[in-house]
């Protein structure tokens, strides 16, 4: 995968930043500079690597060491992004979890494809939260 970072905000809009320019995910989406929150990091739908190919986004995860993001949310963003026609045909979405949690391992969470993404049902993941205002 390239070195480039992505955070999708929870209004849908995703922002893509090489890792070059010495930014971290908190970073993307902030507060303006006369808020309180400047420099923190605000909510997002998820966050991590991304990989673009011909225009279109070839590998996608929610690795950051920020926003943690979990499965559900990373499952939501990827079909969020392939609604949106932003996934290459042979994407690949890759959930990475926290090495310190010994519950998870990587044969518990298979690299899913663009079927698999487009067979994601947002509905029944959503019932598990509640949204608070």
């Amino acid at each position: 995968m390239d070195n480039t970072i992505y955070a999708l905000s929870k209004h849908g809009v995703l922002h893509v930043v090489p890792m070059e320019l010495g930014v971290n995910h908190s970073f993307i989406i902030k507060g303006k500079q006369e808020q309180e929150v400047y420099g923190f990091g605000k909510a997002v739908a998820c966050a991590g690597h991304i990989s673009i190919k011909d225009g279109y986004i070839a590998v996608i995860d929610n690795d950051t060491g920020h926003y943690q993001s979990n499965i559900d949310q990373l499952n939501v963003a990827a079909k969020y992004l392939a609604n949106k026609a932003a996934l290459s045909e042979d994407v690949v979405l890759h959930f990475r979890f926290d090495v310190d949690n010994i519950y998870n391992e990587d044969s518990h969470f298979p690299n899913l494809c663009l079927e698999e993404i487009n067979a994601i049902d947002v509905e029944s993941i959503l019932e598990n939260y509640y949204e608070f205002s």
